[in-house]
């Protein structure tokens, strides 16, 4: 009898319950003093928190920011939003918005003192290219008017090296853009759910480690056009619209992918000369940004139907290059309307930051450099090592950071010529053989392609 009780009783051993949302989010200083970042019990506190109410989300939510940030984790609020977008259902909760909007300021803004202001705080704290403080000031209120427009240009960060500024410049905009939400890496299903939940700037750090994937990027490049902003994915058995339509800037080391390059305003950023002399973000005031934010929300409110209305004029330098115009459509809109000396800047902006390459695809580039190539060598073939050597020496091109930020290979130029028809052959050169391009090969695709 004894022996039938025992088995029968271990056939009914209580399993205990899940720790608490409370208990859990009571542990989370001693893990963080333990562990470090408490990725793991952040996430079993999402877990538990699907079952509990809104305002619940919103309590636990400050909590969890204010417990990690009291240990001295950075980037906290990041860190929680993430792991939300990541553990949640996409699109299901209805958890309020943990980024809010600045308020507003009880006086009127003049645009032109806004706009200055935004200008010389990006001059303070970064040695920029010409042009590009200005095209940076118009973007961050961009970020407010966003829904007021119709195409929303990406803010591309570029640099050929490691110590050119990105890092401030993104804390920058980080402070004072809307909504904003700093990441360093990142998958479609996480910015599905932060631009259905939060709504806010993305500031897409590090592009060259992890923004290589075809989904990705048409994520992105979807969301410049308001009419296209959308993407259609299956959720719980059924399809479902989610929104792609948010402000982005994205920075990286090299290059943009071409789709990516050609939605964007192109910062291009170098390492600063002895000098060049600017503050360092650890002298900042704080105070500063946050009246800056407030005067961005203030302005945009009080604008808004002339911004939905606006056509400015686009300048001659970019009227032939349709792309060219959507892009600098919304920042000449805001320049218009705020007044003063803007409308002339921001244009002398738009024809400078366009660039000699700027509206070129890699295709054109390519083609047209490797035109080059064989007219400076007077030649009728050439090795592919000598035509990669060539490639890496051109300044203000892609080809020494191709890929990851390492130069173009053999069978990288192999594959990209490959779509126009164009393959490597077995050649002579001189006494030795080689695999190479003759301009043969390569003469249809130049009159085509290359400009």
């Amino acid at each position: 009898m004894s022996d039938q009780v025992s088995s029968e009783s271990a056939e009914f051993t209580l399993v205990p319950p899940p720790p608490s949302v409370d208990t859990l989010l009571a542990r989370l200083p001693d893990v963080v003093a333990t562990n470090g970042v408490p990725t793991a019990e952040l996430k079993s506190i999402v877990t538990e928190l699907q079952r509990e109410t809104a305002a619940r989300f919103k309590d636990v939510r400050q909590r969890m920011v204010r417990v990690l940030e009291e240990k001295g984790v950075a980037s906290a609020a990041d860190l929680v939003i993430a792991v939300f977008a990541a553990e949640s259902s996409t699109g299901t909760n209805n958890a309020p918005p943990l980024l809010i909007m600045p308020e507003s300021c009880p006086e009127p803004v003049n645009g032109v003192e806004l706009l200055d202001g935004l200008r010389d705080e990006f001059k303070r704290y970064l040695a920029l290219p010409n042009h590009a403080a200005e095209a940076i000031a118009l973007w961050v209120v961009h970020t407010y008017a966003h829904d007021l427009a119709n195409n929303s240009p990406i803010l591309g960060i570029t640099s050929p090296a490691k110590r050119c500024g990105k890092t401030t410049l993104l804390t920058l905009l980080k402070s004072l853009c809307a909504k904003a939400i700093g990441l360093s890496s990142l998958t479609s299903a996480i910015l599905y759910w932060l631009i259905e939940n939060e709504k806010p700037t993305l500031l897409i750090d590090e592009a060259e480690t992890f923004l290589d994937t075809d989904e990705l990027r048409g994520v992105l490049n979807s969301g410049f056009s308001r009419d296209m902003a959308a993407v259609y994915r299956m959720v719980n058995g059924r399809p479902k619209r989610l929104s792609t339509w948010a402000p982005k800037a994205i920075a990286c080391i090299g290059g943009l992918a071409d789709t990516l390059q050609d939605r964007a305003i192109e910062i291009r950023l170098q390492r600063r000369t002895k000098n060049e002399t600017v503050k360092n973000l650890r002298d900042v005031d704080r105070c500063i940004f946050n009246t800056l934010s407030s005067k961005a929300v203030t302005w945009v409110n009080a604008n808004q139907e002339s911004l939905r209305k606006a056509r400015p004029e686009i300048p001659e330098g970019l009227s032939s290059d349709d792309r060219a115009c959507d892009k600098w459509y919304p920042l000449l809109a805001i320049a218009d309307i705020a007044g003063g000396h803007w409308p002339a800047t921001a244009r002398a902006a738009a024809i400078a930051l366009r660039g000699k390459t700027a509206n070129l695809s890699k295709e054109a580039m390519l083609f047209a450099d490797l035109r080059e190539i064989f007219t400076k060598a007077n030649a009728q073939k050439l090795p592919t090592t000598e035509i990669l050597k060539y490639l890496a020496s051109i300044d203000e091109r892609p080809w020494v950071s191709f890929k990851h930020g390492r130069q173009m290979t053999a069978n990288q130029l192999a594959q990209f010529l490959k779509r126009y028809g164009v393959e490597p052959q077995m050649h002579r050169f001189g006494r030795r053989s080689a695999r190479g391009y003759t301009m043969g090969d390569l003469a249809q695709a130049w009159e085509r392609y290359a400009q």
